[in-house]
């Protein structure tokens, strides 16, 4: 966090941001204006005649056609073991394709269309995917999810790249729950939270607070974006995705960046209330793990609905949502 230069693309808006990281969309997210479907899984998965999240079809890079996960265990010592098998996994030309080598004790990948590299660590390599490959792999993850509902196929997808990556599916997750529909939405914030034990605390509040700082061009460009992400948020802060006890004012950083702070009050409210919702809403322990979160961000919603001439219809939204004992003592 804190240094420069990043342009997100959302629809046909370009935000400049101060983050030094590549597009992480270059106009792969279409509009809602048409939908396809995949299989018996009912998601919408926009207009595939615009390259965007396509279900198939002609010009997009199709969802129901994206490469099972790729794995690649160990380091790639193909030269001196015998390889079994072969399978080639492709995806159409604006997906990307692969080549699995599996040997006795080795999977290696061979990207076709994208660089990958092998990370070296203590423990198992990692992939590390171009920007463009990775938003191939999230998609992939999610509807393996959405057919299977297998919690620890997505938690080994997400072991097998890179933190950096890790990161960009956070990002790409949000991005494909604001094309989504309700029920849809709902899912993709299961998946963001499943990342819990394999995604770090930091990289959740990196990828998080990338996506509030664009709130204002998020809600020109998506229907219901503030409630969205209000939404994951909520479900990853129930799920312990964020160091509660540690440094949380990366939330009030954030949000200082949201022009309207109208948005920005709405947005606290609405991530309260659904992380109550995510555990046992009415247990004492787990409003005051809500007004714990709340404490530990700094922010004053209330402070932010005046600023904006907003006070009538947040103590309305307050109210509505019965989180009036979660602001308490903050």
């Amino acid at each position: 966090r804190g240094v420069g230069g990043m342009t997100m693309y959302m629809g046909t808006t370009a935000v400049q941001k101060n983050r030094n990281y590549d597009d992480i969309i270059k106009g792969s997210v279409g509009r809602s204006d048409s939908s396809s479907r995949s299989g018996d899984s009912n998601i919408r998965l926009g207009p595939s005649s615009k390259g965007g999240w396509g279900g198939g079809g002609t010009g997009g890079p199709g969802w129901s056609n994206a490469p099972a996960r790729a794995k690649s265990f160990g380091t790639d010592r193909a030269g001196s073991l015998q390889k079994k098998a072969t399978s080639e996994l492709k995806a159409s030309p604006n997906a990307f394709a692969l080549i699995a080598e599996e040997t006795d004790d080795v999977l290696s990948v061979t990207n076709a269309s994208a660089n990958m590299t092998l990370e070296e660590s203590q423990g198992p390599s990692v992939v590390t995917l171009e920007r463009d490959v990775c938003e191939q792999r999230t998609k992939s993850i999610f509807l393996e999810f959405v057919n299977t509902r297998d919690a620890s196929e997505v938690q080994a997808s997400l072991s097998e790249i890179s933190e950096q990556n890790r990161k960009e599916f956070v990002e790409f997750m949000i991005m494909l729950a604001y094309e989504a529909r309700e029920s849809e939405r709902q899912i993709a914030a299961e998946v963001v939270a499943l990342g819990e034990s394999v995604i770090s605390k930091e990289s959740y509040a990196y990828s998080f607070g990338v996506m509030i700082e664009d709130l204002d061009s998020s809600e020109l460009d998506f229907p219901k974006a503030t409630e969205t992400l209000a939404l994951l948020t909520g479900r990853c802060l129930s799920a312990g995705c964020f160091d509660l006890s540690g440094d949380m004012g990366w939330v009030k950083e954030s949000l200082s960046v949201v022009q309207s702070k109208k948005l920005a009050a709405k947005f606290v409210v609405l991530t309260l209330a659904n992380m109550r919702d995510a555990g046992d809403a009415s247990a004492d322990s787990t409003i005051q793990r809500c007004r714990t979160a709340y404490g530990a961000t700094g922010v004053d919603a209330r402070a932010l609905a005046v600023e904006s001439g907003w006070s009538e219809g947040f103590e309305e939204l307050v109210k509505d949502r019965n989180i009036a004992p979660l602001l308490e003592g903050n």
